[in-house]
């Protein structure tokens, strides 16, 4: 590891190649463990970005409703691993997770009112 200044670090540039594409999806309800994908992530998402084998993209369902899966593209659909392991064109992807932020310390409430 390599110690980095906190000033002189960019955190918003780092993680976000194209502001025009970019999402930031908070991760609710069940974990996937094949995604590795945990309730409270918070997923960067490039919606310009096509998908390669081995990417977790992001699909869209009805309003607010998103799934994260792995990609694993197949002729003509492609196949999202997960629980149910179910097909889909390549049409319906939203978006590629670029970046997987997650909170490393469990159980630390965070401060409230923090400045």
């Amino acid at each position: 590891m390599k110690e980095t200044d906190v000033e002189d670090f960019d955190l918003y540039g780092h993680l976000i190649e194209r502001t025009a594409s970019a999402v930031i999806l908070f991760v609710h309800g069940e974990r996937d463990e094949e995604a590795d994908i945990q309730p409270g992530d918070m997923l960067i998402v490039d919606t310009s970005l096509r998908p390669a084998p081995g990417d977790v993209v992001i699909t869209a369902g009805d309003a607010d409703d998103f799934t994260a899966r792995l990609y694993s593209p197949r002729r003509s659909a492609l196949r999202l691993v997960g629980s149910d392991d179910q097909q889909m064109p390549e049409g319906d992807v939203f978006g590629v997770v670029t970046f997987n932020v997650r909170r490393a310390r469990q159980g630390v409430r965070e401060r409230q009112g923090a400045a």
